[in-house]
């Protein structure tokens, strides 16, 4: 469901962005040292990783109650009541909404209109 993640949203902060610019930049020594392609992208991807870590932080991950503990019989009777309020109306007004527009359209193809 939730997992943890890495906050590079937080990137777009100046300050943040010096900061991961500044530890990608003491660690590109460890990019240049590796000789295969694959083993340089590992080091690259790692250095990136960390730098992340460091400067941005990680999220909470998953949330501790996995059930809404509030929500009781009443609460959900309302809730339920509303969903079917919504339903009505939404099917009325859609309705509604097409019988204006066949009387705007039965109205543009009147003689005064060509």
């Amino acid at each position: 469901m939730h997992k943890a993640r890495l906050k590079v949203w937080k990137l777009r902060e100046l300050n943040v962005k010096q900061e991961f610019a500044r530890l990608v930049t003491d660690r590109k020594d460890e990019v240049f040292e590796a000789d295969k392609v694959e083993i340089k992208w590992n080091a690259m991807k790692e250095v990136w990783q960390k730098a992340t870590e460091q400067v941005c932080g990680w999220t909470k991950g998953p949330p501790r109650h996995s059930e809404t503990w509030w929500w009781n019989d009443e609460v959900a009777k309302a809730i339920e009541e509303k969903r079917r309020c919504y339903k009505i109306w939404h099917t009325r007004s859609s309705a509604d909404a097409d019988n204006r527009l066949d009387a705007f359209n039965s109205g543009q193809s009147s003689p005064r209109h060509k």
